[in-house]
């Protein structure tokens, strides 16, 4: 099957000549779609750390190390670090960084590319005060955002991270079901996603966890499901 690629959704918040992405010149192909979003664009990391206040490490672990050796002589105590390098500890980056250097540690998840991710984030000892709210309302305008202590990011990753992975799982279940008792096939896909969507809704907006053979309001929901 053929994938629809996805076109990030920008919040607004911040515009985007006012964002400054890099990349390896082999990544051409993703500054190029940076471009056409009206970012800046540059191969030569020190020039972001010039250029920001907050400085996201959004790369792969083996590429931390090189990536903030780079940025560490330019990085001051007045610059937010954000990493979302997956299993790298903040006491690693902060290591790696000059000294008392503010450090973040975030857990996004995929569904961010269209606005509602789920991300855990966590403080450094050297953030100051106001950099969390920094950090949560960069993060919510790609949805949820919540502080976490550090102990809780691996977790977190095996949740939220990798949940999405599940979810299209699922969804993809329902669908073939769907499909075998004759549903078209891009119907059933519809469906279950906006099954999946509303349960997740009830949820968040009740406050509770909606079992297959469990009340609501006192009242039996299962339906036309079977007991």
């Amino acid at each position: 099957r053929k994938v629809r690629p996805l076109t990030p959704q920008f919040s607004g918040r911040i515009a985007p000549e006012n964002i400054i992405a890099s990349s390896p010149k082999k990544d051409i192909s993703f500054l190029n779609d940076c471009k056409a979003l009206g970012l800046q664009t540059t191969h030569d990391n020190t020039e972001v750390a010039h250029k920001s206040d907050v400085v996201f490490l959004a790369v792969k672990p083996p590429h931390v190390s090189k990536v903030t050796s780079e940025i560490a002589p330019i990085l001051s105590r007045e610059q937010l670090v954000v990493s979302i390098a997956l299993g790298i500890t903040i006491r690693n980056i902060e290591s790696l960084l000059p000294s008392k250097s503010r450090v973040v540690r975030v857990m996004p998840n995929t569904p961010a590319v269209v606005r509602a991710g789920a991300s855990a984030f966590a403080m450094g000892s050297a953030c100051r005060d106001g950099d969390a709210d920094i950090v949560r309302d960069l993060l919510s305008t790609v949805g949820f955002a919540v502080e976490v202590p550090e102990v809780h990011i691996d977790p977190v990753t095996g949740l939220s991270g990798s949940g999405p992975s599940y979810m299209f799982a699922v969804i993809e279940g329902l669908a073939d079901g769907g499909v075998k008792v004759g549903l078209p096939r891009e119907l059933a896909i519809k469906l279950a996603a906006h099954t999946l969507l509303g349960a997740a809704k009830m949820v968040l907006e009740t406050g509770k966890l909606q079992e297959c053979s469990g009340d609501f309001n006192g009242k039996r929901t299962n339906g036309t499901l079977m007991e």
